[in-house]
């Protein structure tokens, strides 16, 4: 969904300050995962190597969907689907997609804030077990 919405914004389809909140918000999700993986790893004293931070038979990272997050998801999907739908066909949307715009943004920052806040809450999973 990235590219569509990188190439849209290109297109000027979409604000480009939405997508780089969208690209903010992943990458940053990525981060955060990332970085519980390396403090996780550290803790038990594993030896890190990328070989062994990749390991997928290592410990783990969950994370559960909050509410927020999942809105957001269904919000985007809306949104890029409304945005392409408006470009290639030429149907006047501009207000329905200026309104999901400002709901989108809005759940993708309550949906980043609520990863951020319960980064501490995800756990770490040996071998596919509690």
């Amino acid at each position: 969904m990235g590219v569509v919405t990188a190439t849209l914004a290109f297109e000027g389809a979409l604000s480009v300050p939405l997508v780089a909140l969208f690209v903010a918000r992943d990458a940053g999700l990525i981060g955060g995962t990332f970085l519980w993986r390396y403090k996780a790893m550290k803790e038990k004293k594993e030896k890190i190597s990328f070989d062994s931070f990749f390991d997928l038979k290592a410990a783990k990272v969950e994370v559960t969907p909050s509410m927020s997050s999942k809105l957001n998801t269904a919000g985007q999907i809306v949104l890029v689907l409304s945005a392409l739908a408006s470009h290639a066909l030429q149907l006047p949307m501009e207000l329905f997609i200026d309104s999901l715009s400002v709901m989108t943004a809005t759940t993708t920052v309550m949906s980043g804030y609520d990863y951020w806040k319960k980064g501490a809450e995800a756990t770490v999973k040996k071998s596919g077990k509690k």
